[in-house]
């Protein structure tokens, strides 16, 4: 009887022991992975340019991706990438937005006294090699809101361009969505062509271009663009979300007539040139 109690006791010793090798184990794997994940997060990723498209004399678009081609890091709809390049580094929003990407899309505005912006628009052409930090940032369309108003000041288009994207891959009747871009003339408003094609053949997405020094034939939205014009053909202003891009100046004067007509200012999302971020 001493002997079959001894037996349990070790064997239940033995077992204990095991336990705790095998947690102590799984805690360490744990730990690795995190720590790998965190590391992968900051290694940058050498990115090819692969094309490029120049709107206007400053506005251009380039298409980076991996020289294997393999699938590139996923990313969730309004963040951005880390461009570095001999005169520093700048965040640029991603312009596309896919499930599974094996390509990211920017796009860049040539600013005057802009290093990095100067840099790229003279050197990265196609078969460039671009040293890219992975997406990163809070400012992402969040699910939830049946009505979506994305405003756009000029580039401030490039993460509304990824928020259309996923709001269109999403089930028919998830969302109603407006884009707003404010530009001061018409050869700046990059890619209007698309997504006055998507107005015109979709159920969920309205188009709404608006410029500050509009043409004599011009037929879209004029002058200044104020927090009424954005919440005239919503259902439910109170209940949407809105997303803005802009010049700061812009932001907070939308941002404030939204809320003086009522808007929760928890619904109203803002990014800034450069990825300075409030949610």
């Amino acid at each position: 009887m001493i002997l079959w109690l001894l037996g349990l006791v070790t064997a239940a010793f033995t077992l204990w022991v095991l336990w705790l090798l095998f947690d102590g184990l799984r805690a360490l794997f744990a730990r690795r992975a995190a720590e790998a994940r965190k590391r992968a997060g900051r290694e940058p990723l050498p990115l090819l340019v692969t094309a490029r498209q120049d709107a206007t004399p400053e506005l251009f678009q380039l298409t980076l991706a991996r020289k294997d081609g393999k699938r590139l890091p996923r990313f969730r709809p309004g963040q951005y990438l880390t461009v570095r390049t001999p005169a520093g580094a700048r965040r640029y929003s991603l312009a596309a937005w896919a499930a599974r990407p094996r390509a990211y899309r920017l796009g860049i505005r040539r600013v005057e006294g802009g290093a990095v912006s100067g840099w790229l628009h003279a050197n990265a052409l196609e078969g460039t090699v671009l040293e890219v930090l992975p997406p990163a940032g809070d400012f992402v369309l969040e699910a939830g809101a049946a009505e979506v108003v994305l405003v756009a000041g000029g580039i401030g288009l490039t993460p509304m361009a990824a928020m259309v994207d996923a709001l269109k891959a999403r089930p028919a009747g998830a969302a109603r969505a407006w884009l707003f871009h404010a530009a001061r003339q018409r050869e700046e408003l990059v890619d209007q062509d698309r997504y006055a094609g998507l107005d015109g053949a979709s159920h969920w997405f309205r188009y709404r271009p608006w410029l500050s020094r509009p043409g004599p034939a011009w037929k879209g939205g004029r002058g200044r663009l104020a927090a009424a014009d954005l919440v005239k053909e919503l259902a439910e202003p109170k209940r949407a979300a809105f997303y803005l891009c802009a010049r700061q100046a812009m932001m907070d004067e939308l941002a404030a007539g939204l809320v003086a007509l009522g808007v929760p200012a928890g619904a109203i999302h803002w990014e800034s040139f450069g990825g300075a971020v409030n949610a």
